[in-house]
């Protein structure tokens, strides 16, 4: 499992489906084709018309999209980014202002000292300027589950093969009558 480079961010708010495809399309590398990872709410209907958000893009884009729904759990989402940061196993480039000053802000609920219930309160992020950082959970959820490489360390290994020695000679002694 390689490492994450976030070189480049893109941002757009209020735009039709097609305006934002064409400009989804200048930031793709040519003759490459490119995975597009989706907010999972494109797949419900818009009340009037009866359409779905992902499908307008599948018509804006033409054939040879490739998109998939972005994993929407936010608390797994969360605890993979951190995974993630805290191994070394992610670089966000300077080139991506908007996206670091996301993840700088991104702030938590606070919590009531107690619910009306008794029960627990699930935690959640504040819904503030977050559209990138979502974006980021998105990408990393589509990534397999990193780990870190695994060193045999022979000479633990060995020094535990040798005490079990000692321990199975003490056991053999003990059985035979010579202790």
């Amino acid at each position: 499992v390689g490492r994450i480079w976030v070189f480049r961010e893109y941002e757009a708010q209020d735009l039709l489906v097609s305006e934002n495809v064409s400009q989804m399309k200048t930031l793709a590398p040519p003759q490459r084709k490119v995975l597009y990872i989706i907010d999972p709410s494109t797949h419900a209907r818009e009340p009037l018309t009866g359409k779905r958000v992902i499908d307008e893009y599948y018509d804006s884009f033409g054939s040879g999209i490739a998109l998939e729904s972005g994993n929407n759990d936010v608390a797994a989402g969360i605890a993979r980014l951190g995974e993630l940061f805290h191994a070394n196993g992610m670089k966000i480039s300077p080139e991506c202002p908007k996206l670091i000053a996301a993840l700088q802000a991104y702030r938590w609920k606070p919590l009531p000292f107690r619910t009306s219930m008794g029960g627990e309160v699930e935690e959640k992020p504040l819904k503030e300027n977050d559209h990138l950082v979502d974006a980021l959970r998105y990408l990393v959820m589509t990534r397999p589950i990193p780990r870190p490489p695994v060193y045999e360390d022979r000479t633990a290994r060995t020094f535990r093969w040798w005490l079990d020695q000692q321990d199975r000679r003490r056991t053999a002694s003990s059985l035979i009558g010579r202790g």
